[in-house]
């Protein structure tokens, strides 16, 4: 015998629920999920990417303070 959709979709509810807490128990600390760029001296770099790589940098910076 089939499930009920209403059966199914409270499940649903349930374990998306339960997942969705789960994710907060521990939250990452402020900049865990961003880091700064760091090139190697040898590397050769167009202009537009050693722009890009600083402006990162900056946000990176600002934000973690």
């Amino acid at each position: 015998m089939p499930a009920k959709p209403f059966a199914l979709t409270k499940r649903s509810l349930a374990f998306l629920t339960a997942i969705s807490s789960a994710s907060c128990a521990s939250p990452p600390p402020d900049c865990a999920w961003v880091k700064t760029i760091h090139v190697d001296p040898l590397d050769r770099l167009v202009r537009a990417t050693q722009e890009q790589i600083v402006a990162h940098n900056r946000k990176v910076a600002g934000f973690c303070r």
